[in-house]
């Protein structure tokens, strides 16, 4: 089976929430090794909610998660991170009181404690973060704060990145700049995105397959694109 189509992610029926309320149902989901699949639907649908289930934040109430072929439903959050899942969440959760540099290094050292410095293909992604090294994470704009996110991530070369809401909140300048950095990513295709997002044009000019998620079900899924906006959209009004 070619990485094009080699299946990467894959749940069945999964289900999960907080006590007693269920807020994901027994979705089935399929991510492609090189592929970026788009989660959609409007606020409190359960998005954040299935990303966090997939990365070992949140316990699985039930159904399963395979990554890469193994059964990973019951593994924790740090041995999911060690076998190649990357997990941005929203708000970002840099460290504040650190630099971006040690912000970083600590990305760094999760992965390979040999290596001291930041590899310079992650400032070609993300030019603007070489000129601020030495500021702290809490002074940086939000897009900014966005940005080394990412980066922090990145620099552990997941093999499934997901990524909560990277747009929200926003300058549409660094905006545009995650948007080619999330591109030259998925060109290169040895890295696999899950992507939750409410802006729709971002969504379907990055995504090679979208769902649409309602009251913690799917209620659509298929090709992404500006050719396919309209059926999205109409999904989306539900």
């Amino acid at each position: 089976m070619s990485p094009e189509t080699e299946m990467l992610l894959e749940t069945s029926a999964l289900r999960s929430g907080y006590g007693s309320s269920v807020i994901v149902h027994d979705l089935d989901l399929q991510v492609n090794a090189g592929e970026v699949v788009a989660v959609m639907g409007r606020n409190g649908v359960g998005k954040s909610t299935l990303l966090k289930t997939l990365m070992g934040v949140l316990g699985a109430g039930g159904g399963t998660i395979t990554f890469g072929g193994d059964d990973v439903t019951r593994w924790h959050a740090d041995r999911r991170s060690r076998a190649g899942i990357g997990y941005v969440p929203q708000g970002r959760e840099i460290f504040p009181f650190l630099t971006v540099s040690e912000n970083l290094y600590i990305g760094l050292e999760a992965r390979n404690r040999s290596r001291t410095q930041a590899p310079p293909w992650l400032f070609e992604l993300f030019p603007d973060l070489a000129g601020i090294l030495d500021r702290r994470g809490g002074d940086l704009s939000g897009g900014q704060q966005q940005q080394l996110a990412i980066a922090r991530v990145l620099i552990t070369s997941p093999r499934l990145l997901l990524l909560d809401e990277p747009t929200e909140g926003i300058q549409p300048s660094i905006v545009q700049e995650i948007e080619r950095a999330i591109r030259e990513i998925r060109d290169q295709g040895e890295l696999a995105i899950l992507l939750v997002e409410q802006s729709l044009d971002f969504a379907l000019r990055l995504a090679d397959r979208a769902y649409v998620m309602d009251h913690g079900n799917f209620v659509h899924e298929g090709r992404a694109g500006a050719e396919n906006r309209a059926v999205v959209e109409s999904h989306l009004m539900l």
